[in-house]
């Protein structure tokens, strides 16, 4: 008996527990052997019961009471939580199969648990398989069929296994590689083509679960890299591969081949058919790609976890899609837009999951495996819709106040005028265990205790984002968007402004460097082309004087004042360049006169027949620069001639064409007095100036002869 003494309203009796209500003190009473759950209210009347709930009628309206199943629960069975290596979990004939090392679990329907070892002596006597004899195959993925079971292993390739799991053999699948270690990473059964399919790290293999000795293989796009996962697409011929080195698309009917993502570890697959996306988990977290256009790929970072490594994925019968890690399990909606993360914390066993160790039960419930064992999860019974956290509204405190909505998660404001306060809202159903943090940037958890808004005082100019999350009574996360911030500066305290004042510094040290070796340049080169004038003019008028010297009778006036005028010429020469400079325009006539009077003197010394051809047609003027090369030159080819021809004529022609002048000076050799290879310097002065004054010089012998031709450019 039961609250003796005290006036029952209702109740039901159902064996093992017994709910009534007192009217005494009108609560509602459930009573097991375990003990009582009660709760009070105000005039409790009658009860009733649908399904598993209990409806009580009161004066303040009608409660409806149910048990809460919890969300998160642990397989008890000590002996799977032993397993070595916990891989792949299968459901077949109302039997949940545990594969791994270095045996194989069968879960019963009852809650037994059959255990079947592995380890084998080899029955493959095979020389290169003797190394399996005495272990067991650590198995990491496995597939079901008519012909029994097929799994990959981490070091003995493909195995058999019977039905019952009492024989088992090593399958002599030659194409693979067995010196690489024989590991297959995944395996897939297509049971509509009754075709198995699996790879390496350069093919994909596929044979018939009858005859294993079938082989078909076709390369891969992502050579050196083991294919870890394979899924194909309902009611399609089209496959998805996952490797260590990426993932790709493979259309069996066309045989092409695309990749999708490259240089990321990419492992599980989950295909969401209803909003076309493909979930390929990988080191950082998640690739989302559109199934519309495989190249938009959506790169979703789970950068909040300690090791974000995300293993295993699979879609609740709510359309809710979970997520195991190596720092706990997430789950979220299809967009991302609320993620929660359950932790050993709030109910999990294992703080961190293993690759293929994941299923969806015919019942709903989730299975994820890790290093500590095996967590069962029952998402119908998740209502985590309760607590919600909104950002919406932001207030602007300066000279006056503005109230402000937040759009597209973003603010902006200007710390010169205003402080801005940043408000959360828990939603409708929150609870007050609910408490509340938040973070700036990358910075640390800062617990908001009971506030309810966030002061953002002294933000640094710039981008900046603000993390605020819950934590309900559980430990679990409660999110909420993201926001980003903008904080405003004046100009003057800017980065553009401090870029500018920078570039225009150094702008200001370019220039002045330019200007230094630009001035310096300007230096060299004029001293260049004074040392090269001097040269030749200087060069040439020594040599005639030293043939007066050798050719004239020195006791003669005038050639001992024309040997005294070139001595003249020399020491005052530079003086003479200097001068030159001065005039701006010089005729042809002119040229031609100077040159006619410097061969004249060379040609009288030496005893040379001098022939002349002129073709000047108008009298042109030229610039005293160019007047200048042609004179240096001809002076420098008579100086050559002096000092080494043998000739007995020498013929000149210079002709004015519409846009060149040329000169041509022929000598009549025996031998060839010259080599342009080991020129001296006056006839690269030639070249030089030749070929500042937009023309060319050639030297060239021919029939006894030596033709100097050279040209500029009017």
């Amino acid at each position: 008996m039961y609250d003796l003494n005290n006036s029952l309203s209702d109740v039901i009796d159902e064996g093992n527990k017994v709910v009534y209500i007192n009217e005494d003190n009108s609560s509602f009473n459930i009573r097991t052997k375990k003990g009582l759950f009660s709760f009070n209210s105000v005039g409790l009347r009658k009860l009733s019961k649908i399904d598993d709930t209990y409806i009580a009628a009161s004066a303040l309206g009608v409660y409806f009471v149910t048990k809460k199943e919890k969300l998160i629960e642990n397989l008890p069975h000590k002996k799977l939580k032993d397993l070595t290596v916990k891989r792949k979990i299968i459901e077949w004939n109302d039997k949940i199969y545990f594969f791994g090392f270095p045996n194989i679990y069968v879960l019963r329907k009852d809650n037994t648990l059959e255990e079947y070892n592995m380890k084998y002596p080899a029955v493959n006597k095979e020389k290169a398989l003797r190394m399996y004899s005495v272990t067991a195959p650590v198995i990491y993925d496995c597939v079901h069929t008519p012909e029994g079971w097929f799994a990959g292993t981490e070091g003995q390739g493909i195995i058999k296994i019977s039905d019952d799991l009492k024989s088992k053999e090593i399958l002599k699948i030659y194409p693979l590689n067995y010196s690489s270690g024989m590991a297959i990473y995944g395996i897939y059964y297509d049971k509509g083509n009754n075709t198995i399919y699996f790879g390496d790290e350069n093919y994909i293999y596929s044979f018939h679960p009858e005859n294993s000795k079938d082989i078909k293989k076709i390369k891969h796009p992502l050579p050196g890299h083991k294919i870890k996962e394979i899924k194909k697409i309902d009611n399609t011929n089209t496959f998805v591969f996952t490797t260590l080195r990426g993932a790709f698309i493979y259309d069996q009917k066309n045989g092409k081949m695309q990749k999708i993502i490259t240089d990321h570890a990419t492992s599980d697959i989950l295909i969401d058919y209803e909003n076309r996306k493909i979930w390929i988990t990988y080191e950082k977290g998640i690739f989302i790609v559109d199934m519309n256009n495989y190249r938009k790929v959506v790169d979703h970072q789970l950068s909040y976890l300690r090791n974000p490594i995300a293993t295993s994925i699979l879609q609740d019968n709510y359309k809710k899609i979970w997520i195991s890690t190596y720092s706990g399990i997430i789950s979220t909606d299809p967009h991302f837009k609320n993620e929660i993360i359950y932790t050993p914390k709030n109910g999990l066993l294992n703080a961190e999951f293993n690759f293929k160790s994941a299923i969806k039960l015919k019942n709903g419930k989730l299975i994820f495996g890790g290093i500590s064992g095996y967590d069962l999860i029952n998402p119908q019974k998740n209502d985590d819709s309760g607590t919600r956290l909104q950002i919406e509204d932001y207030t602007l405190i300066g000279k006056d106040t503005v109230v402000c909505k937040i759009k597209n998660n973003f603010l902006k404001y200007d710390p010169e005028k205003y402080f801005c306060k940043l408000y959360i809202s828990k939603g409708f159903k929150s609870n007050h265990k609910t408490s509340l943090k938040y973070k700036i940037d990358h910075g640390s958890w800062i617990s908001m205790e009971d506030e309810t808004y966030i002061n953002l005082v002294g933000l640094a100019a710039g981008n900046h984002e603000i993390m605020v999350e819950g934590i309900d009574e559980l430990g679990q996360k409660i999110p909420a968007q993201k926001i980003s911030v903008k904080v405003t500066e004046f100009f003057f305290k800017s980065k553009l402004f401090l870029i500018l004042v920078l570039a225009s510094l150094l702008l200001l040290i370019a220039s002045l460097i330019y200007f230094i070796l630009k001035r310096q340049s300007v230096k060299k080169e004029t001293i260049e082309e004074i040392n090269m004038d001097l040269h030749d003019e200087i060069g040439t008028i020594i040599t005639k004087t030293k043939l007066m010297f050798e050719t004239t009778d020195l006791s003669d006036t005038e050639n001992k004042a024309k040997i005294a005028n070139n001595l003249n010429h020399v020491n005052f020469s530079f003086r003479e360049h200097l001068n030159s400079s001065k005039l701006k325009k010089r005729t042809l006539y002119e040229l031609n006169d100077k040159c006619i009077d410097v061969i004249l003197n060379v040609t009288q010394l030496k005893g040379i027949l001098f022939q002349k051809e002129v073709d000047i047609k108008s009298d042109s003027k030229i610039n005293n620069d160019k007047y200048k090369d042609i004179k240096l030159c001809i002076y420098e080819i008579m100086n050559n001639i002096a000092k080494h021809s043998l000739t007995k004529t020498l013929y000149f022609k210079l002709i004015r064409q519409k846009k060149n002048i040329e000169i041509i000076l022929i000598t009549q050799e025996d031998t060839d007095f010259y080599n342009y290879d080991h020129a001296g310097n006056g006839l690269r002065n030639i070249q030089k100036r030749c070929q500042r004054q937009g023309g060319d010089f050639k030297i060239f012998q021919q029939s006894g002869r030596i033709y100097f031709d050279l040209k500029f450019k009017l």
